[in-house]
């Protein structure tokens, strides 16, 4: 069935449902070759003819229309799929003092699926895609760190994120004491590492 042929039919039951409930008149006719006629004119020649006695007009609620669910793409289904993503390593809360770098893996359940990629983000921004779940954030600047490791599709949206992870990392630096202690009655600058 068509949209448009719905639409008109629709349109004329609503017609029906909304005239007033007047009945008019019906008269019942034989022609000379004894075909019965129905009207609601009464023949004007001498044509014998009999009231019709119609009964009340039968209505029937209108059956309801449940939308139908939106399809999901075969990618949506497969996305769908995913049960979770978790970062394995650095554990949440670890510090690092003075790393060259620092390795993030994480795991996804189910395995990934083709055509899908790892994504790491840290403080909110892209660091690095993958088809692997390991990477490495090089020389990363002393501070708190947010981690999240997403998996992506084809064109980059994110399917499932993991949930936030961060780390510390400490780097030192030389800091002089000029008001140090005195050797052979020289004044003497002390040098000490902090990490911070």
């Amino acid at each position: 069935m068509t949209a448009s042929y719905q639409l008109l039919l629709s349109g004329l039951l609503a017609a029906l449902i909304t005239v007033p409930a007047v009945q008019a008149q019906v008269y019942r006719t034989v022609d000379a070759n004894g075909n019965v006629i129905y009207t609601d004119k009464k023949p004007k020649d001498s044509k014998p003819s009999e009231k019709v006695e119609i009964g009340p007009i039968l209505t029937l609620p209108a059956t309801p229309v449940r939308p139908r669910p939106p399809r999901t793409s075969a990618k949506e289904q497969r996305a769908a799929a995913y049960k979770s993503v978790v970062i394995t390593a650095p554990e949440d809360q670890k510090s690092f003092p003075n790393p060259a770098s620092i390795s993030v893996a994480a795991k996804v359940t189910p395995a990934l699926q083709s055509g899908h990629r790892f994504r790491l983000l840290v403080n909110g921004e892209v660091e690095q895609d993958s088809k692997s779940p390991r990477f490495q954030i090089k020389r990363p600047n002393r501070g708190a760190h947010s981690l999240q490791v997403q998996v992506i599709d084809g064109r980059g949206k994110a399917l499932i994120s993991s949930k936030t992870s961060t780390i510390y990392v400490h780097r030192h630096r030389a800091h002089i004491n000029r008001e140090g202690a005195t050797q052979f009655g020289k004044k003497k600058e002390v040098s000490m590492l902090a990490f911070f």
